[in-house]
This record gives C-alpha cells, structure tokens and sequence, in this order.
C-alpha cells in the first residue's frame, strides 16, 4: 500500500505506561508498521536523535521530569524532523487544556486513553498522508530552489559575458571620440551599445534597444550585437549590417520574448558621418555652430520587413556632436522635445567635464539626474546613452551657448 493510502512507516511511541505501549506496538505492528518505544523524556529524545520517524505517538504525562510537550517542542526544533507527524495522547480522563496546548505546540491530531484500534488506525492513516503531502511539498520546494539557483547564475553568467563584449569607454581614435552609459532595469540589459573599426579605417558606433527586459532581453542583444559586429568588420555598408541583422531576427524563435529591436548607427570616416535610425528617438547631430539636426527613426527591425534602410550622409566638421539614446533614456519617450532637453543636460555638459578634465565622462550619473535616479535606484527600463565627437577643436567648439532651432533629417 502506498503511502498516500497509508502504508507502513516508522513509528515511535512515547508513553511511560508499559501497558499502553504494549498495545499501541500490538496494533501498529499488525498494520505493518516498523515500531521504537520510549518511556520517558529522555528515551524519547535520544531515538529522535538517532532516526527520523514517519509518526510519533506521544502520552502528554510522561511521569517525573520531563514531558510530552517538552518532547513535542524539542522535536520541532529539529529541522530533520519538520516532516513527522505528532499525535499526542492524552490520559483517560480528556484533559482539553493539556490537548489545546498539545496542538498550539506543534502537534498534528490527538487521542484520548482508552485507545480504540479502529480509531487508531485511521489516526495513523492520516497522519501517514500528511507525512506524505509534506515531503512532496519538501521536494518541490528542494526542486524550485534548485531551479531558482540555476537561473540565477544563468543570469550571473548572462551579466559576465554581456559586460565581456562591451567596448572599452571611453574610446579615443584619430576621428572618434566616443563615450557612454547604461542603466540596466535587471541585471542584464535589453540595451547594449559598441563601437567597431571596419578594414577601412572608418568607425561605427551603433547602440541597440531590444524590445522587453531581462535575461531573454540581454542574451538576444548579445547575439545581435555580434552579428552587427561581423557584419562591418566584414566591410559591410550600414543599410547591408541592418538588414543582415533583421534577417537574423526573423529566424529568432524566443518563448514570451518579441524579436524585435531599435538600433542607431552613426559611421565616422574622413568625410563625414553616415547615419541609419531604425526605430530609437531621433538621433541628434550637433555642428559646432550650435545647428541642431536630429535623423529621425524609421521602424524597429524585426516589427515588419523593409526593404532597404538607406544611411544619411553629413558632414560633420570638427567640434560635431552625435548623441543616440534609447526610450528609457527620455522622459517623454521618442519626440524632438525630449531629445533636445536630454542634449541641453547632459551631453554637451558632460562632454565639456570630459575634454577640460582629462577624465572619463560622468555619463551615468548625469543620466540618473536626467531621470531622477538616485545612485543605487534601477529605472523601470533599460536606459542606455551613446555620446559621438570628432576630436579636433573640442574644448573651444563645446564652450555653453544655445542650440538652434531642430531640422529633422
């Protein structure tokens, strides 16, 4: 007979009568039970040191010394034994009192002396499937926590190769100066950002903004990120890398997770920039004259097919800003406004901090102002900020003025 059905089990009775002990060990033992006797405190104690028990009957007047409910409190103290039942007795005159407190101390059921075997036996059956219910919840809960402990270090593991695969920033090359900050809502970002040396010289710098947050977010970035890698490594134009990635994306299959992505990419080479938003807030390019021009998103790859996503060219003399951020990087989302005040706040600050300093630009903290973030506080999306300079003149072309009126692209 299975347990659930009350099979046999290991049972201990604690009873300072001979006599009671001799029939309760009578009667368990015809149902097939494995049976240990106690007759005092200490007896008791010493078996449930030495053994887990399935059932433990236990007289409450246990003589001198210690008691049963000294026995029953001990007992679930003792963690190895969270899943044995306890039906405590009582004597043959019920004692309510004794019972009450019997049951408020940790006990499963009772019974009162004189003890009927039928009565018994259907005690014991209980008892048997509530041993049972318990170590299944046991395992499950052993199983959930293993589960849970996977997880997390998958995610750890996720953490460790994305910051692995970001660039080295702040980056310095003879036309690129480049910097940036990420504010992960998880441990792991939907957003990432890069910058690439193509076989001709040329740099391009790209941030992406997978749709959704977490794990599935990150690891899909991750991929992308890589596939977009090789794809100007391997002298790729910008409009061929985006549609190589899109392409990638349509053959994504994720459980609960949109293959779906915003990328910005902005190619510097000796005669300007070449610039392709695909689906973040518009990009802003700022001339050393204080000319505003922002390149405005066309969709996320991955949403619908396109059939080409061509780049813009511009010039972009020394003393130009090209600043890209994500949705969670604006209060208001993707319109000109939002862009404009982010520009005012904090790129142009922070690049003047960078240049006059010598140091590395301060990008996460003056994000975390632009959102009202404290220092330890996670944004409720990923939030990530790309800011692209060309090196010459700096210092004199970023000094504080107005920014002209906005001309989209």
């Amino acid at each position: 007979m299975s347990p659930q059905q009350g099979g046999a089990g290991r049972v201990l009775v604690v009873d300072d009568e001979g006599v009671s002990r001799l029939f309760l060990r009578a009667a368990l033992k015809a149902d097939g039970h494995t049976v240990d006797e106690a007759c005092d405190a200490r007896g008791a104690l010493a078996r449930l040191a030495d053994r887990h028990y399935d059932v433990v009957l236990l007289d409450l007047a246990l003589g001198e010394g210690a008691g049963g409910l000294d026995v029953l409190l001990h007992l679930r103290r003792l963690p190895v034994n969270d899943s044995t039942a306890v039906i405590v007795v009582s004597g043959t005159k019920r004692d309510d009192h004794s019972l009450a407190r019997g049951l408020a101390s940790g006990a499963d059921d009772y019974l009162v002396k004189p003890v009927d075997p039928i009565e018994l036996r259907a005690r014991v059956i209980r008892a048997r499937q509530q041993v049972a219910r318990l170590r299944s919840r046991d395992q499950d809960l052993r199983t959930l926590g293993t589960q849970i402990e996977r997880g997390k270090s998958a995610i750890r593991d996720a953490a460790r190769a994305q910051r692995a695969g970001d660039p080295a920033l702040p980056l310095v090359r003879p036309g690129l100066l480049a910097s940036g900050a990420i504010l992960a809502s998880e441990t792991v970002s939907g957003d990432l950002i890069d910058v690439v040396d193509g076989p001709d010289g040329a740099q391009t710098a790209f941030l992406i903004d997978v749709a959704g947050h977490g794990l599935g977010a990150g690891m899909l970035g991750a991929e992308l990120r890589g596939v977009l890698r090789a794809s100007i490594q391997g002298a790729a134009s910008l409009a061929s890398a985006l549609g190589t990635a899109e392409r990638f994306l349509a053959t994504c299959r994720r459980p609960r997770l949109a293959a779906v992505a915003s990328i910005g990419a902005v190619r510097f080479d000796a005669t300007g920039i070449e610039v392709i938003n695909a689906g973040l807030p518009p990009i802003a390019i700022v001339r050393s004259d204080g000319t505003l021009l922002l390149a405005s998103d066309r969709p996320p790859i991955g949403l619908r097919p396109m059939a080409s996503r061509p780049g813009t060219r511009l010039a972009l003399p020394p003393g130009g800003v090209v600043v890209l951020a994500s949705d969670g990087a604006l209060h208001d989302g993707l319109d000109a406004e939002a862009m404009h005040e982010l520009l005012a706040r904090t790129s142009m600050a922070s690049l003047r901090t960078w240049l006059a300093r010598a140091e590395p630009m301060q990008l996460e903290q003056l994000l975390r102002e632009h959102l009202g973030l404290g220092p330890t506080c996670a944004p409720s999306d990923d939030a990530a900020l790309l800011v692209l300079a060309r090196p010459d003149a700096l210092r004199d072309a970023l000094q504080p003025r107005e920014l002209d009126g906005a001309t989209r692209l």
